[in-house]
């Protein structure tokens, strides 16, 4: 499966050049990101551009070398062919040719329709980005400027298919298709079963002896835990409905929160 784009430019999206160094390129990413991030930015195009720039920094941190060689194979295929539409204008290019010890009526060559490759195109996702896209209910695609309907299943490594939005056909065969997936990225110290949280909250033994509360970020907000000795360690926290948020395939869950002391 294609993780990138061959005619995009992805040094262009992050602003940097060709040649850098990989530092350079993570720290244009935590820049931009910063920038667009959907949680903190209101910037009118913020989600599109914060998924652009993370495509860019998925594909130059993890596939720079085959992203470059196919940039290259690309740009070697249009120089041969603007050399053939020059020497086009010379001569009229004929589809008969000789083969030793044949007939002419087998001398023709007649070219064959075939179809487009796909293009394939994976999207990261922090939780918390999925957690607002679930509440929202649809994903902008910006390559296509299409939106499509994004539930929980998009977490489970469904394709979202765009028919004849792919790369185009050889010789007046159909296009491929636009094939779009998600993979959730950077999404520790969560667990996810089925539309559940599952989360380990680290304790200390003074804390607990003398109660207190403790705070904890999850993807739908700070919470705060009371702590006291009836909190037993390794028994579960259940905070109602701060699981993935509820759609078609199934209702909202649960944050369970494992407690061990330290």
């Amino acid at each position: 499966m294609n993780l990138f784009d061959a005619e995009k430019d992805y040094y262009s999206v992050l602003g940097v050049a060709q040649a850098c160094e990989l530092s350079t390129i993570k720290a244009a990413f935590r820049k931009l990101a910063k920038q667009y991030h959907p949680d903190v930015s209101d910037h009118p195009l913020a989600t599109s551009r914060f998924q652009e720039v993370s495509e860019a920094y998925e594909v130059l941190s993890r596939h720079r070398q085959a992203y470059d060689s196919a940039v290259q194979s690309l740009a070697q295929a249009a120089q041969r062919a603007q050399h053939q539409r020059h020497q086009g204008q010379h001569h009229t290019p004929s589809y008969q040719y000789s083969r030793p010890h044949r007939s002419a009526q087998f001398d023709h060559w007649t070219p064959q329709a075939g179809r487009g490759r796909d293009r394939n195109m994976v999207y990261p996702l922090t939780l918390k980005y999925a957690f607002r896209l679930l509440r929202e209910g649809s994903f902008l695609v910006p390559s296509l400027n299409t939106r499509l309907p994004f539930d929980s299943s998009a977490l489970n490594n469904k394709e979202f298919r765009f028919l004849g939005k792919g790369f185009p056909g050889l010789f007046g065969g159909p296009a491929g298709d636009y094939v779009v997936s998600f993979k959730l990225t950077h999404h520790a110290p969560f667990k996810i079963r089925g539309g559940d949280l599952y989360m380990l909250i680290k304790v200390p033994r003074r804390l607990w002896e003398t109660g207190g509360e403790m705070y904890y970020d999850t993807p739908s907000g700070l919470f705060k835990v009371n702590i006291t000795k009836q909190v037993k360690e390794g028994s579960y926290i259940r905070f109602k409905h701060k699981g993935l948020p509820a759609d078609r395939h199934q209702p909202g869950g649960h944050l369970y929160a494992k407690v061990t002391l330290e």
